[in-house]
């Protein structure tokens, strides 16, 4: 199974298959978040490992429904190397913000 199988359309909706072995939930809510500006968004847990998303694009936007594909999946890949990054990091974002916060004081002394 592909990471994002082809998309079936439906009027002004399309249903787009996700395995969740390859984009986290979290990373597919993200993605969604990024193109509400075109469609609203609505998830299924349809099998152990799959999410089906159902994009349906507002009334007031004329975009085709393969334009809202193509964005979501760019937006899947981005958010994911985005949390790719954030983990691969996280130490160092750790270290710096111990550091920036051990020269302050925060508890009124």
């Amino acid at each position: 199974m592909a990471a994002a199988e082809g998309a079936t359309m439906d009027g002004n909706a399309v249903s787009i298959r996700i395995d969740l072995r390859v984009y986290p939930l979290e990373v597919v809510q993200r993605a969604a978040f990024r193109c509400t500006d075109l469609a609203s968004f609505n998830f299924s847990i349809v099998a152990d490992h799959d999410v089906d998303v159902i994009a349906t694009v507002k009334p007031t936007i004329s975009v085709a429904l393969g334009e809202v594909t193509a964005r979501f999946q760019n937006e899947l890949l981005d958010q994911k190397l985005r949390q790719t990054v954030a983990d691969e990091t996280k130490n160092e974002r750790d270290l710096i913000l111990a550091y920036a916060f051990s020269n302050t004081k925060l508890l009124g002394q």
